[in-house]
């Protein structure tokens, strides 16, 4: 019993990492792809939302095989909210801003940063619903 728990955990992560390289891929394809029309900030808010998007469902149905819930929707979108608005948008003026790197630039080390500030509210908010 305790080796198919621990096997459908390995699973899961792997699905987890999975879903999140793949919305990591759709965020910076989208960012690179109308930041020089909309300008930085528009073009994070819709690779957000693009990603957001995909990420729920594909985390809802293939990765945990759950059902959408207000409560879990509840979560996971507060989780990106904090990430995108708080540290990703904080993260970039700083970055380009304040340092002057070019939004392209800047950009990387805000997603890398981002992504390890999400992981340890997606872990625990995890526990929570």
């Amino acid at each position: 019993v305790a080796d198919e728990q621990m096997k459908d955990s390995v699973i899961i992560f792997i699905k987890f990492c999975i879903v999140g390289a793949l919305c990591t891929a759709i965020d910076a394809g989208v960012f690179y792809s109308v930041k020089d029309a909309t300008g930085y900030r528009m073009a994070m808010i819709l690779g957000f939302v693009l990603s957001l998007t995909v990420n729920y469902l594909l985390n809802i149905y293939w990765s945990f095989h759950s059902k959408p819930s207000v409560a879990n929707a509840f979560g996971i979108i507060a989780a990106h909210c904090f990430n995108i608005f708080v540290v990703r948008m904080s993260l970039m003026y700083l970055f380009v801003d304040t340092i002057g790197l070019t939004d392209s630039i800047g950009y990387i080390p805000t997603l890398i940063i981002s992504m390890v500030t999400n992981f340890f509210i997606f872990s625990f908010l995890a526990n929570r619903f």
